[in-house]
Formats: structure tokens, C-alpha cells, sequence
């Protein structure tokens, strides 16, 4: 593969990416709506693309980090997208988390332009994204795979090649729908907790030490005590996920009763003003909920 890359998104889990292709040795073009991204990854070393036409221009190679579905159609589609400008022989790939089905109509649209489009969904948070320490799910043919390797190994911890296009993204909706159930658990564990006057970090130390131990408690949900902030991960996107393992679920007539009661919190915490806030804003959500707190989030 050639040393060269394109970037279309450089914000949360993009500015990682950016850092560390820029790290080891590609050419890096970048384009992003939000200008204060794109000057971040020209800071690096990256070159700020013409738009989405002159990124097609610079490489054949790119990548998209992008929050919503919706945008990975305006990016990809039309008359002005990556699929429409590509070279012949180009590969996109999609890192963001997508839908599968969505996934498999964009490289049926790509493949009768002779350009591949493949999916490779990162795992883990921001701070990993920064350090290269992200896990790649990977879906796609086997050569494109091994085209794509070097740009993998240099942004990643590891990646995994999970089987045709599109299962990369199932394979992180069925991750991200455990956490996120699990997490919401806790969430509503830690509201009761609150409501019953139980002294909430020794909770804590009691579901570390026990059954109730997981990975979610220690990287989310012990948050939910503190009410830290970060790692960022906004409510509105864990929403989107979630809604994800429903329609997936939905398509194949497989039941989701967890997942579809993990989305109404989701969604309830989005319409109680914290879509555009942390996901660790579930427990404070439900927490005042409990309490009979009406008082507004902070903004």
C-alpha cells in the first residue's frame, strides 16, 4: 500500500488516528468540517485536503471517522462523495461505527466504480486512539485487508480481520450494546443506591471485589460515582449504537428485549439534556429521577 492517506473526520477518535499515521511515516491529508480539526492535523505535520474531490485527488487510500450514519451518507454518496471521485482501484474505509446494511450498499455502490469501501470500527476510547493502542474490527476481502495493513498497524494495538464487509461493524454493535447494557446496570444500581442513602464508594469497592465485577465498572461506570467527565463519549452516539443492536436484532426477527429497554434510557438521558454529554450522564439522569430532582443539567 502506498504511503499515503486520507482522512475525512479528525476530531475525537480522528485527531488519534491522524497522530499516528503522521507518526509513522504517511503522507496525510485531511479534511473535516469543523476548520479547528483540520488545523490540529496540519499542526502535526498533516496537509488540509480541497475538500472531499481534492482528498480523492491526493491518495487512494482514505479513511472515514465520522459520528452518524447520516453523515457517512453524505460523505460517501452523491455526486460530491468519496465514491464518486475515488480513483479506480481506491479503498475507503470506514472506521466510524456504522450500519452493516448501510456498510454493504455503499461497496456494492463503490465496487461498479471498481473502488473498495471496507469498515474497520476501533474499539476502545479516545486516550488509546492518541497512544495507538485501539483494536480494529475488521470486515472486507482478505487482499484489500492486507492492502490496508500498514495504515492498521500503525494507528492500532491490533486489528482483526472478522470476515466480509460489513461484519466489522457488527461485530463492534454487539460489543458496544454488552458494555452499554451493562453500564446502564450499573447506572441504575448506583440511582437506588442513592435513593436507599448507601454510602456509594463503598458500593463500589463491594462490586469490584465481587460477581458484579466488569470491565464496564472499572473504565465507565466508577464515573458514575465521581461524575468525572471523561473519556468522551457522548450519550446521543451510545444512543446510536445501541439503536443499532435493535435494528440489527429487528432484521433478523431475534429477540432484544435488554437492548430495547438499554435504548429507552438512552434515549430518556438524551431527552433529560445530556445527548450532547457523556455517557456517564446515565447515572445522573436516573439518579435524579430517583431523588425527584426537576433542576436542568449543567451546560
Amino acid at each position: 500500500m502506498e504511503r499515503s492517506f486520507g482522512l475525512v473526520g479528525a476530531g475525537t477518535m480522528g485527531k488519534g488516528l491522524a497522530r499516528n499515521l503522521l507518526r509513522n511515516g504517511f503522507a496525510l491529508s485531511v479534511h473535516d468540517i469543523d476548520a479547528s480539526a483540520v488545523d490540529r492535523a496540519v499542526g502535526m505535520g498533516a496537509k488540509p485536503a480541497n475538500g472531499l474531490a481534492g482528498l480523492c485527488e491526493a491518495t487512494e487510500t482514505i479513511g472515514t471517522c465520522l459520528q452518524s450514519i447520516d453523515a457517512i451518507r453524505a460523505v460517501y454518496q452523491g455526486p460530491d462523495g468519496l465514491i464518486s471521485n475515488a480513483r479506480e482501484g481506491s479503498v475507503l474505509i470506514d472506521f466510524s461505527t456504522g450500519d452493516p446494511a448501510v456498510t454493504r450498499e455503499l461497496a456494492a455502490e463503490a465496487e461498479a466504480r471498481s473502488v473498495h469501501v471496507i469498515d474497520a470500527p476501533m474499539l476502545r476510547m479516545e486516550q488509546h486512539a492518541w497512544e495507538g493502542q485501539i483494536v480494529l474490527l475488521v470486515g472486507g476481502p482478505e487482499e484489500i485487508v492486507e492492502r490496508c495493513r500498514p495504515a492498521f498497524e500503525a494507528v492500532s494495538e491490533r486489528f482483526v480481520h472478522c470476515g466480509p464487509v460489513g461484519t466489522g461493524h457488527i461485530f463492534k454493535i454487539l460489543n458496544n450494546a454488552n458494555g452499554l447494557c451493562i453500564h446502564a446496570m450499573y447506572a441504575e444500581t448506583f440511582a437506588l443506591a442513592a435513593k436507599l442513602g448507601v454510602d456509594l464508594e463503598r458500593l463500589l469497592d463491594v462490586l469490584s471485589n465481587s460477581t458484579s465485577n466488569s470491565a464496564a465498572l472499572g473504565a465507565l461506570s466508577q464515573r458514575i460515582v465521581t461524575g468525572e467527565d471523561g473519556p468522551f463519549f457522548a450519550t446521543e452516539v451510545a444512543l446510536k449504537d445501541v439503536s443499532l443492536f435493535a435494528k440489527l436484532a429487528a432484521d433478523t426477527r431475534s429477540p432484544s428485549l435488554l437492548s430495547n429497554a438499554t435504548r429507552e434510557i438512552y434515549q430518556l438521558t438524551a431527552l433529560m439534556g445530556y445527548g450532547d454529554k457523556d455517557v456517564v450522564n446515565v447515572g445522573a439522569a436516573l439518579r435524579r429521577l430517583a431523588l425527584g430532582e426537576e433542576a436542568e443539567p449543567e451546560r
